[in-house]
């Protein structure tokens, strides 16, 4: 007699399968993974890309401050102020022989990179046109040299393009030595917005230099680029910063905005500043990002006029 416990209980039909339950958690729970590795795809995406634009932009950071800093270190200038009885005589750093130019967004001046040879270079913020034009094979916002009276007649470089299409570029231009002519050396008078563009940075005798260079692009895709001049005061030995140099905004050159003095001039008209700093903006996903380098300009003499100037 067999034993009821020992009989195989069969579903109906007598074919094997899942319920309607089983089913129902097996696919959800093929969902839920399936969503899981999708989020996981997405964000690792979205992770790679951001890398990849983060690292665009610092190795352009990397490479443009590189030559910016080697030119900033071995930066060359003439200013001073010789006082005597009655009076005294004043050269101004950025006025007469090697001016120097220091603004918030360029920076034109004279480097010696080998100690014998003295050229003029500028770097500067080349800011983008709108979005909607970056493809369009058009100079939209007139800043390209080509078909502008400031190239010589017949120069090889018209037709460069160089500015067409800009993305926000840090630019850089370099006059060398054997290119320059005495009026070169001389730039006080400039046109217009010294932040303009390109008619500020010429030297005064630009039309002689056949031979100069007319810029190139160092790096591109920044939002704004922003040169600060650092300095310190008798009060403290905190670092300042100021946008433009000779730091002062009304043109006066009996003071300045360091409320530092000496023979009744302020001294940033008298030495270059202890150093710059730049910092280049960038736009990573709608955040706004900062990349910034420091740098020190040996030939200053801040330090010196600050011991001078009165308290």
């Amino acid at each position: 007699m067999t034993s009821r416990c020992g009989k195989k209980i069969r579903r109906g039909g007598g074919a094997g399968g899942f319920t309607m339950i089983e089913l129902m958690v097996a696919l959800s729970l093929a969902m839920v993974i399936g969503y899981a590795v999708f989020f996981m795809y997405t964000t690792s995406i979205s992770s790679y890309s951001a890398a990849e634009k983060e690292l665009k932009f610092l190795s352009g950071f990397r490479t443009s401050t590189d030559f910016l800093e080697r030119e900033v270190n071995s930066m060359c200038w003439k200013g001073g102020y010789k006082p005597y009885s009655g009076g005294g005589v004043l050269k101004p750093i950025n006025d007469g022989m090697f001016t120097t130019l220091l603004f918030e967004h360029c920076m034109c001046f004279y480097t010696s990179l080998d100690g014998v040879h003295i050229d003029r270079v500028a770097y500067y913020f080349n800011p983008a046109e709108d979005q909607l034009e970056w493809e369009d094979g058009e100079d939209n916002d007139n800043d390209d040299p080509e078909g502008q009276t400031m190239l010589p007649m017949g120069d090889p470089r018209e037709g460069l393009l160089l500015m067409y299409d800009d993305k926000g570029s840090f630019m850089r231009r370099r006059w060398r030595d054997e290119d320059l002519v005495y009026a070169d050396y001389s730039s006080a008078t400039f046109a217009g917005d010294p932040d303009g563009l390109p008619i500020y940075a010429l030297p005064a005798g630009h039309m002689s230099c056949g031979t100069g260079d007319l810029g190139e692009v160092m790096a591109d895709g920044f939002t704004d680029i922003l040169f600060w001049y650092l300095y310190t005061t008798n009060d403290d030995e905190k670092l300042y910063y100021a946008e433009i140099w000779p730091f002062d905004q009304d043109g006066d050159t009996s003071a300045d905005d360091t409320g530092l003095s000496w023979g009744g001039v302020g001294i940033s008209y008298l030495t270059v500043p202890l150093g710059v700093q730049i910092d280049f903006h960038y736009d990573l996903d709608g955040a706004d990002r900062v990349l910034s380098k420091m740098m020190i300009i040996y030939s200053s003499r801040w330090q010196e006029y600050q011991s001078y100037a009165a308290p």
